[in-house]
């Protein structure tokens, strides 16, 4: 399976096929292939919506949807992957004040975001636990810190 930066596992599954850096050495599985195909290839014509999972250990699932295609002129197929990330507001889960921290210790709980005033009225935790707000899914999570 792909090794991300930080060496955690991943693969995409599109279809009932999964792709992964480093195919399972364990058995020949027909269902699992290499990430090293083209896009194009792998979501081809018919696919609308496809997984991606990151770090098997504290695993982030995105669930990804193709909203259009382009036709092109030119004589080679292309395929350019879009995507738009708006940063969603966070607030304080005391407060409503704008989020600067999120606690990893507390993440299933219910105070888990912080403004700057309410990071230190949060004793049950120690500094360590605390994350800044990032525009990412993996805010929180098996310490990512942006």
């Amino acid at each position: 399976m792909g090794r991300g930066v930080c060496g955690h596992l991943s693969e995409f599954t599109i279809g009932s096929v999964r792709y992964a850096n480093e195919p399972d050495d364990w058995g020949a599985d027909p269902g699992e292939k290499t990430m090293k195909v083209r896009a194009g290839s792998a979501i081809g014509p018919r696919v609308d919506r496809f997984l991606y999972e990151y770090d098997f250990g504290s695993t982030t699932e995105l669930s990804l949807r193709v909203t259009g295609r382009a036709k092109r002129i030119e004589r080679r197929e292309a395929v350019r992957l879009l995507a738009r990330n708006d940063t969603p507001a966070w607030n304080c889960s005391s407060c409503d004040a704008p989020a600067v921290s999120v606690c990893s210790l507390c993440i299933w709980e219910r105070f888990w975001f912080a403004c700057a005033d309410h990071e230190e009225s949060h004793d049950d935790c120690d500094e360590d636990g605390w994350l800044p707000v990032v525009n990412s899914p993996r805010m929180g999570v098996c310490g990512y810190g942006g």
